[in-house]
C-alpha cells in the first residue's frame, strides 16, 4: 500500500501522527511526533542479607548508562529500593543520583528521608526516586548512580531485598 493512496481524513485523531507500513503485521503504524521512546536501561540488584549503609558519599546501590542521547531529549529516572533500621530510634538517610561519576559537584538529585526505629513497620520501609534529567547540548552519554548514606555515624541502618534503577530516554521523533 502506497501512503500517497491514504486518505487521512479517516483519521481525525491522528493528525500530528505520521505513518509508517509495518510489514510484519501488515497495517499503518501511526507514530506521534513528539513523544517517541529512544532508549531504555535497568539495573536490579539483590541485597539478600543486610548491606550496612556508610556515611558519605555512601553505598552505590545501582548503576544504569544510557547512550547515544539527543540534546533536548529527557531521561526519566525511575529508583526503588528498601532500608531497614536496627536502632529503637529513628535514623535519617540522604539519598542521591549522581550522573557520569561520583562526585559532589555530579549530583543531580538530593534528599533526606527519615526511616522509622526498629519495632515501628520499619523492616524494609520502601525508599521510591524519582527525577527527571534533560539531556544538554553535546551529552551523547550519562552514567547514572543512585546512591545512599545514613546522615548520623551512630544509627545502625541497611540496605535490604530487591533494588531497581530505570532509566528511560524521551526525544523528539525526527521525520
Amino acid at each position: 500500500m502506497d501512503s500517497n493512496k491514504v486518505n487521512f481524513s479517516q483519521f481525525p485523531y491522528c493528525s500530528p501522527c505520521y505513518p509508517s507500513w509495518n510489514t510484519k503485521y501488515k497495517c499503518w503504524d501511526y507514530i506521534k511526533k513528539d513523544s517517541q521512546s529512544i532508549q531504555f536501561d535497568y539495573a536490579n540488584e539483590d541485597f539478600t542479607t543486610d548491606a550496612p549503609i556508610p556515611v558519605a558519599p555512601g553505598l552505590t546501590i545501582s548503576t544504569v548508562t544510557l547512550t547515544n542521547l539527543k540534546a533536548g531529549s529527557a531521561v526519566s529516572l525511575n529508583g526503588l529500593f528498601l532500608v531497614n533500621n536496627n536502632s529503637a530510634t529513628p535514623g535519617s538517610i540522604g539519598v542521591q543520583i549522581y550522573k557520569n561519576s561520583i562526585n559532589s559537584a555530579n549530583i543531580i538529585y538530593s534528599a533526606e528521608i527519615e526511616i522509622d526505629g526498629a519495632g515501628s513497620d520499619d523492616l524494609g520501609q520502601p525508599i521510591p526516586v524519582l527525577y527527571v534529567d534533560p539531556i544538554k547540548l553535546y551529552e551523547k552519554k550519562a552514567t547514572y548512580f543512585l546512591s545512599v548514606y545514613k546522615i548520623d555515624e551512630t544509627d545502625n541502618l541497611s540496605v535490604i531485598g530487591q533494588a531497581t534503577l530505570t532509566a528511560t530516554a524521551y526525544g523528539k521523533a525526527t521525520y
